[in-house]
This record gives C-alpha cells, structure tokens and sequence, in this order.
C-alpha cells in the first residue's frame, strides 16, 4: 500500500517535506499593516495606564472622590483596546511582543513608583496639577517609545 502512494505520488512529497525548514526561514509574517496595530495598541495600554494613575491621583487631590468610575472606564477601554488589537492584528511580528511586554511593563512600574512618590509629596500639602501631568507622561513615554520601535519594525 505504502508503495503504491509513494508511486503515485512521484516522491513529491519527501521533496516537500526537506523543502518545508527552508521555506519557513524565509517567509515572513512581518507585514506593516500588523505592526502598526501592535504599535498603536502598544502606547494606548501604556497611556491608558499613566492616565488612570494621573486621575487617581488628582480624585485624591480634589474633594471629587471618583475612584469607581475611574476604574471601570479604565478596565472597560484597556479591554475594548485589547479586543481590537486581537480582531484587527493576524499576527505577531518578530519582537514586537517582547518589545511591547517591556514598554508597558515598564510604563506600569514607572506609574507605580511615580503614584508612591506622589502620594510621599502630598502628605505635606496637595500635590500641584502641573506635576500630576508630568509623572503621567513620565510614566507613559516607556509604551510610547515601544510602540513607535514596534511600527518601525527591523532595519
């Protein structure tokens, strides 16, 4: 039987199959449209985590006590922003998703270590708007910085 579909076939397949490693070295799933998408979702977590930091920190400094919809905005944007970067991308380019583990890894330790320094501040006094604004982009500029590596891809 075994003869018989190897005849059939004229070899072709066992040439296909020492073809397969070469062909997939040399195909790409790296396409720009897909690293855009990740790019894009990349800086959006990262902004969304230095802005749902910043506006705590500004609930705390105000008589607005706004923690839970502050929160539930946050989850439900950080999921529709998920959401459409898994519809939209079809795949992963190389790198880009360590790059965008490390820019919004870092962005959410920065916008810890940031939210600790500034609730150490306002123990004495309110903390001013200016610098709320400034720990948040401090704290976004590692995604931003990911995302824009990301889109640009290797060269």
């Amino acid at each position: 039987m075994n003869e018989t579909l190897h005849e059939s076939t004229g070899g072709d397949d066992q040439a296909m199959a020492r073809a397969a490693p070469d062909q997939a070295r040399t195909t790409t799933l790296d396409n720009t449209e897909d690293r855009r998408v990740h790019g894009w979702a990349t800086m959006g977590f990262g902004a969304l985590i230095a802005a749902f930091s910043a506006l705590n920190q500004w609930g705390n400094e105000s008589s607005v006590r706004s923690g839970l919809p502050i929160l539930l905005a946050y989850v439900l944007l950080q999921m529709g922003l998920a959401a459409w970067q898994s519809a939209t991308a079809r795949t992963w380019p190389a790198g880009s998703m360590r790059l965008s583990w490390i820019g919004v890894g870092t962005s959410a330790i920065v916008a810890f270590v940031g939210n600790m320094a500034l609730n150490w501040l306002g123990q004495s006094g309110p903390v001013a708007p200016t610098l709320i604004v400034l720990f948040a982009v401090i704290a976004t500029l590692p995604s931003i910085l990911a995302g824009a590596r990301i889109m640009r891809g290797r060269r």
